[in-house]
């Protein structure tokens, strides 16, 4: 029998939310937890954190010892302005994303290398080049170790020059450019100075098995300053022997990111909860983001 440690993770203080998500899911999930970033206030599910939303994977580290407790078998990690499709719940979530007590869940995870977001990639490549406060080599599995598991989720980085820089300077970019770039990352011979993950990470599960070695990791490499998207997965490809992604599952969770069409969202759905939940479609795991600040629970009881 599975028993669910519901976790949401807040990227910013929002104290208004935490009653709001108590009263949607209280039905659904008996066990709650809140990871506030500086919180101070005297809600008694709400753990405080210090930490960057950034490197949100931190959050794990310094709330593991008050989230944990021996009986759950399973964490599950979700955003504060995430909403989960309203007939999940503690009894149905694990075998709905085709879990077990050995099985991870994480929407996609892929090689550093396949150029998602690079953006955030480029200071990540960086903060494995260059940890000069933090003993990263004695903290970490080896190089070696770490290609080996990722491999076996099937995550192979290949060398940088095999993606050519492109997605970094455009698609015209002199082979000078690009030189000077591996050369300002440490990168001079073109290999990543680590095998890492990449991964939208706004929704995991990590089952108990995992759990005390997946917020370490976690807790490591915010120490690293590294983004939360390459951390989580990083993190969460290490410690698991299995892990599932939404390829696995019918279900699929949906992102809306364009400004102007969550505004869109929000208005057709009248800023109700009720609304949205009533509405929800069958084949979505969650939406996101739903900024409950802007939403309204005048009848989520009926």
């Amino acid at each position: 029998m599975t028993k669910v440690c519901l976790i949401f993770v807040f990227n910013f203080r929002y104290d208004q939310n935490l009653e709001k998500l108590r009263r949607v899911y209280e039905r659904a999930f008996s066990h709650i937890r809140s990871l506030v970033p500086f919180y101070d206030g005297t809600a008694t599910d709400a753990i405080a954190i210090s930490e960057s939303s950034y490197c949100f994977q931190g959050y794990f580290a310094q709330a593991f010892h008050q989230f944990y407790a021996p009986s759950f078998t399973h964490y599950a990690f979700v955003a504060d302005d995430l909403v989960l499709n309203p007939k999940l719940n503690e009894k149905n979530l694990i075998s709905s994303l085709g879990l077990d007590t050995s099985t991870s869940f994480i929407k996609g995870i892929h090689p550093i290398t396949d150029g998602h977001d690079w953006f955030h990639i480029v200071p990540s490549l960086r903060a494995f080049a260059e940890t000069p406060y933090i003993d990263s080599n004695n903290l970490l599995p080896s190089r070696e170790e770490a290609g080996r598991l990722l491999a076996r989720h099937g995550i192979v980085n290949t060398e940088l020059s095999k993606i050519t820089a492109q997605k970094l300077l455009g698609h015209s970019a002199p082979r000078r450019w690009v030189d000077r770039l591996w050369a300002s990352l440490g990168l001079l011979d073109r290999t990543v100075p680590y095998p890492c993950a990449f991964g939208y990470s706004d929704f995991i599960v990590v089952p108990a098995a995992y759990i005390r070695q997946f917020c370490r990791l976690c807790g490591i490499f915010a120490a690293m300053n590294l983004f939360a998207e390459v951390a989580v997965p990083t993190a969460l490809a290490f410690a698991s022997e299995r892990i599932n992604t939404e390829r696995d599952l019918d279900m699929k969770g949906v992102e809306v990111w364009d400004k102007q069409q969550v505004e869109a969202f929000g208005e057709e759905h009248g800023y109700e909860i009720h609304t949205l939940l009533s509405r929800f479609p069958k084949d979505r795991l969650y939406i996101h983001p739903v900024k409950l600040s802007k939403w309204h629970l005048t009848v989520v009881d009926q």
